[in-house]
């Protein structure tokens, strides 16, 4: 549930009290307090006669407290200011207004064009002819009591949204933490100016009563008994208790004082239970800081015939929040119940009764639209701005970005023509490179070759020739085992190879000295070297001249054919595949 902020303000007769409120959680949470006193006379009767003392208290206060917001909701009381209820025939809700202004005349006791009227409907009334009429609670106030409270509100920088009585907001606080009644309950609020009885039924106030006396009136009866400064009259009062004749002369002169407030409580409920032929009243609540006089609780409840007990307001108030001990807030709650119940919201579905003028109200709706307008022209203007300082910017973006891309593209064009000459060089390489695969592609390691003939010779024997050919497919010779369309088969090492593994056919002349059949020797190494196919010995002859029979110590020479194959290779080609 979402949580809003109230602030409740009261102008009594002894000083200033404001109150923030949370409200929205399980129970209100007080955020802040704050209270300046006014000097006597300030305010007299709820009426302010000192303007400029409590401007410049209202401008303290919120100077020195915590107050979120200066919205505020006040309180208005005295003897100008009224709750009564009120039949009217049974119309159309639209039309109630103006039937209780119009009716309403009857029962206000000054004239219609001074006073200010709120009003809600709290039911049916069937009549005794069985036609319905509707019961309207009204609410009204002198203008001449309300305007001067709004005009110091203002004067001190407030904003007031709401005018309340606050007889209304005594019930709204008074009641809390309470056990329900069957019956009337009396509120008796006690202040330092005024006393307010308020009867309600079910919180809805039936009967109103201004007393025009309170905790001051005992004050300056101490002050005029003793002949002493109010100051000091104040302290008397607040310690009726210690030893002393100054006490004891201040308590029996607070005693004296008090009975005329006591005896104007039990009438104020005796008139009610009079005019009440069912309803009763059950409970007195008192609170209020004139309450806290030594024994007139005590004093209270000795005429009355109901239970008197003090309220708790904030009972019902998470104070968990507030910088303040227990024991102070305790102290401090007697005189918290009006500022409590002003800040206090209607419960859900009750109508607020409101007393802020018309003209106040107007002004306020025209002031609201005129800041929501404001603030449209200024979110336009923002927008307006903010389009045009986009626009300007994408501007100079847009031109940056050309000449970065004119840039860019005389970058580009010099790397094309970088790159035209590195592909026509590339080109001639890969010329190069076709017209030289072919020459080294199949180029045999001579020397290798010759080294490994060498190494395969025997001891005594010598090679006197080598001769070779290009390899053809087709011929037959040396090792070649068959022919077919695939090619031939060879041998090498003693395993078969394809004519794709043989490079060059070679022609070797040997000569030896160690006999006619040592050539065998040779021929073994040759078929277990893999470089060459297994060779074919093609014809043997001796040396000696005229020999007719053959000498194993007569020297010979033998002619062999065999195949070179890949093996023989030299490894240029490779490198020349990784250098391209």
């Amino acid at each position: 549930m979402a949580t809003f902020r109230t602030v409740g303000v009261e102008i009594g007769t002894s000083g200033i009290r404001a109150i923030e409120l949370s409200i929205g959680a399980q129970y209100p949470a007080l955020i802040t307090y704050g209270q300046m006193p006014l000097p006597p006379k300030a305010v007299v009767d709820g009426e302010i006669v000192n303007r400029a003392a409590v401007v410049d208290q209202l401008k303290y206060l919120w100077s020195e407290s915590d107050f979120s917001t200066k919205r505020v909701t006040v309180g208005v009381a005295g003897l100008r200011a009224l709750i009564r209820e009120l039949e009217v025939a049974n119309v159309p809700e639209k039309e109630l207004d103006n039937v209780v202004k119009f009716q309403g005349q009857e029962i206000i006791p000054f004239p219609a064009d001074q006073a200010i009227l709120a009003s809600r409907m709290i039911g049916d009334v069937t009549k005794d002819d069985g036609s319905i009429a509707k019961k309207v609670l009204i609410a009204a106030a002198h203008k001449g009591l309300v305007e001067p409270v709004l005009s110091v509100l203002v004067d001190a920088g407030l904003d007031p949204i709401a005018v309340n009585l606050s007889a209304l907001a005594i019930v709204r606080a008074g009641t809390i933490g309470l056990e329900p009644i069957s019956g009337a309950e009396a509120i008796v609020s006690i202040g330092a100016g005024l006393t307010v009885v308020v009867v309600h039924e079910n919180g809805i106030p039936k009967f109103v009563r201004t007393i025009g006396q309170g905790g001051d009136d005992v004050t300056e009866a101490i002050a005029s008994s003793l002949d002493s400064p109010f100051e000091d009259a104040e302290r008397l009062k607040w310690n009726l208790t210690l030893p002393g004749p100054q006490y004891a002369t201040a308590q029996n002169v607070a005693i004296q004082t008090t009975n005329t407030l006591v005896n104007e409580i039990k009438n104020s409920v005796d008139y009610y239970d009079n005019q009440s032929a069912t309803i009763k009243i059950q409970r007195v609540v008192v609170t209020g800081g004139g309450s806290l006089l030594e024994g007139l609780i005590a004093r209270i409840q000795q005429p009355l015939r109901v239970p008197v007990v003090t309220a708790r307001p904030l009972s019902g108030i998470d104070t968990s929040g507030y910088a303040m001990v227990p024991e102070d807030l305790a102290k401090l709650e007697p005189t918290l119940t009006t500022v409590l119940g002003l800040a206090l919201p209607e419960p859900s579905g009750v109508k607020p009764l409101n007393l802020l003028p018309e003209e106040i109200t107007e002004k306020q709706a025209i002031a609201k639209i005129r800041k929501r307008v404001t603030a449209v022209c200024a979110l336009v203007i923002i927008l307006l701005i903010v389009y045009l300082g986009y626009g300007i910017t994408q501007y100079f973006t847009s031109k940056s970005d050309i000449n970065n891309l004119t840039t860019q593209n005389t970058q580009l064009q010099a790397q094309a023509t970088a790159l035209n000459k590195v592909a026509a060089q590339n080109a001639e390489l890969q010329s190069f490179v076709a017209a030289l695969t072919p020459l080294i592609q199949d180029e045999v390691n001579w020397p290798t070759v010759v080294s490994r003939l060498q190494s395969d010779l025997s001891p005594g024997q010598y090679i006197t020739s080598i001769s070779f050919s290009n390899y053809s497919s087709s011929a037959t010779g040396a090792g070649l085992t068959s022919t077919s369309t695939t090619g031939p088969s060879i041998t090498s090492a003693g395993k078969t190879i394809t004519s794709s593994s043989i490079v060059a056919e070679l022609t070797i002349n040997v000569v030896g000295t160690n006999g006619y059949t040592d050539y065998t020797s040779w021929d073994s190494k040759m078929n277990s070297d893999p470089m060459f196919t297994t060779p074919q010995v093609t014809s043997i002859a001796e040396l000696s001249a005229n020999a007719s029979t053959y000498s194993p110590s007569s020297p010979i020479q033998f002619v062999a054919t065999t195949y070179l194959t890949t093996q023989a290779l030299s490894n240029r080609y490779k490198l020349f595949q990784v250098a391209k």
